[in-house]
């Protein structure tokens, strides 16, 4: 869409089992430096493919499936990506996905080339073994400028104090060549006052991580986090009625005056912390 309103459509996804482009693709797009954009379809009614497709598809709407994740509910070691995808610095396409076999298992951090070759970076421990966190993983990833990668998840984790079935989420480090750093336990302070189940991880111009959990924190209603290069965790807002109560799980945006803004449930905030505009 042009900014004077000039709608094109480039593509109409098919739903149907006879289709192989699958539909109702929600995660959005990713451009890449080819120019082209990169997304990810859910299974169309009656399709095979458990997880659906990744596709490309450039500015004049050329449109090209370029890999089938899970195929017939059976995901082989290098299934691909299934969240959104993050364009790393060596131009490949980074996304957690599902582990091999069935498509609930613990799932893996995977990098896809831009042909749609995917490799493993990461596979996720099981939960009740390793804490490194759970549930069903999609969410978008943050790239820090040496290439490591942060993430959240939603559920799992060992925090001390979280009394939720599944855990209460992590935050964690996952380096080019697949080591994994557990930064954070949620729920892990007295009384939860640092928040459980995390959104996204966003980077700032001040080189930090910022997040915000939809629970816990010191009236109850979430926070908003930070997370250094090192690893080092602090609340930076505690969220209250006043507020407009618990923060969406969309994830913040750092607008070009170095402000972040975000939603709750009935309201949009802007948080000033000094941080320069980029």
């Amino acid at each position: 869409i042009t900014p004077a309103g000039a709608l094109t459509t480039l593509h109409t996804f098919c739903q149907s089992a006879q289709c192989t482009d699958g539909g109702y693709p929600t995660l959005g797009l990713t451009l890449s430096r080819s120019g082209n954009f990169y997304g990810l379809s859910n299974a169309g009614d009656g399709s095979s493919a458990f997880y659906g497709q990744v596709f490309e598809v450039s500015s004049s709407g050329a449109f090209h499936n370029l890999l089938t994740v899970c195929p017939n509910t059976l995901c082989p070691a290098d299934a691909g990506p299934i969240g959104t995808l993050l364009l790393s610095s060596g131009g490949a396409l980074i996304s957690p996905g599902p582990g091999a076999g069935y498509g609930n298992g613990p799932g893996s951090l995977y990098s896809m080339s831009p042909s749609g070759t995917p490799t493993v970076v990461y596979a996720f421990c099981d939960d009740a073994t390793c804490h490194d966190g759970g549930g069903y993983n999609r969410t978008p990833l943050a790239q820090s400028p040496t290439g490591m990668i942060y993430g959240t998840f939603t559920e799992g984790g060992s925090g001390a104090y979280c009394t939720q079935n599944g855990g209460c989420g992590t935050a964690f480090r996952v380096t080019s060549a697949g080591v994994f750093t557990k930064i954070h336990d949620f729920c892990s302070q007295t009384g939860c006052t640092d928040g459980f189940n995390p959104s996204a991880l966003i980077l700032a111009s001040d080189g930090n991580y910022y997040g915000t959990t939809g629970e816990g924190g010191k009236h109850g209603y979430g926070t908003l986090f930070r997370i250094t290069s090192s690893g080092h965790f602090a609340v930076v807002h505690s969220f209250s009625a006043a507020d407009g109560y618990a923060p969406t799980p969309i994830p913040l945006v750092q607008g070009t005056d170095g402000n972040l803004y975000g939603a709750t449930s009935q309201t949009l905030y802007r948080v000033s912390l000094g941080i320069a505009p980029f």
